[in-house]
């Protein structure tokens, strides 16, 4: 007898991700090198710290700055989120998979925490 195997991935545009991925990752990482380089005039990155200056002129800015600032490492904050989601994810498809219903229904909790995601 032939078990049925159990995906707890649905495959969306399998091949546009393959491909997309890792050319986006490559792309952001050349992206960051020619930044990298940019900024090691002192002319260039002076204009580029002008530029994000203007933003705190806004009063809701300065706030989100300082909060940011006394956290400390924030990148710690961007990672432990994304695992989260990871988590989170993988629990709702894997008991979905297993037909209890109300995963299903309660799934909207997982955009929802992606919408957190992003605006943290």
């Amino acid at each position: 007898m032939h078990q049925k195997q159990i995906s707890f991935f649905i495959k969306k545009r399998g091949i546009f991700l393959f491909f997309a991925i890792p050319l986006l990752i490559i792309i952001v990482v050349v992206v960051s090198i020619g930044v990298l380089v940019a900024t090691g005039w002192y002319t260039i990155d002076y204009q580029i710290a002008k530029e994000f200056a203007k933003g705190l002129t806004n009063e809701l800015a300065k706030y989100w700055v300082r909060f940011y600032d006394q956290l400390g490492n924030t990148e710690l904050i961007v990672v432990v989120i994304i695992y989260l989601a990871i988590l989170i994810e993988t629990w709702f498809l894997l008991k979905i998979n297993q037909k209890k219903m109300k995963f299903e229904k309660y799934y909207w909790i997982t955009t929802t925490y992606y919408l957190f995601g992003l605006s943290a």
